[in-house]
């Protein structure tokens, strides 16, 4: 009987009046709600997004409110980076490895703000200029997935 071994250690309080088969069975049944909740999440999510995209005007990020501005939620559209590994692996060449890795981490995803600084600064040395215009090439920035949250509520400066 391996699965009573794994419950005679303590259960926490909360717990401690539930047979190992109560718990096994609810453990699945809130394991099945968590997943119908978070498709449908999913499905506000998507809807939200839409909306959102409407009104995005260019911005990384929507604050959407209800008519009583009692509900906010804000809207991400977050931006990753790719980059092709061959093309990168020439300009790392012509950097040497300590000035690459300035600009790079170890599986080539840019450092955001040191690759900026980078791509926008002139070299006298030839071989940085060509590893440059490499990079130019071989990375993009690209979408990510738009990511929805509920904002949190400010309190209420009111009087009486």
């Amino acid at each position: 009987m391996e699965i009573e071994k794994m419950f005679e250690q303590e259960p926490p309080p909360s717990l401690s009046g539930m047979s190992a088969d109560e718990i096994i069975k609810e453990f699945i049944r809130l394991d099945a709600q968590i997943k119908d909740l978070a498709y449908k999440r999913s499905e506000f999510s998507t809807a939200l997004t839409q909306a959102a995209v409407e009104v995005r005007n260019g911005q990384s990020t929507v604050h959407m409110e209800t008519s009583d501005r009692q509900s906010k939620v804000k809207v991400e559209f977050k931006k990753g980076w790719e980059c092709d590994q061959t093309e990168i692996e020439c300009a790392r060449e012509l950097l040497k490895d300590e000035r690459f890795n300035e600009i790079f981490k170890t599986e080539y995803s840019p450092k955001v703000a040191k690759l900026r600084t980078f791509l926008n600064t002139k070299s006298s040395d030839e071989a940085v200029e060509v590893a440059r215009q490499i990079i130019k090439e071989a990375v993009r920035e690209v979408e990510k997935s738009a990511y929805c949250s509920v904002e949190k509520k400010v309190a209420s400066s009111g009087g009486v």
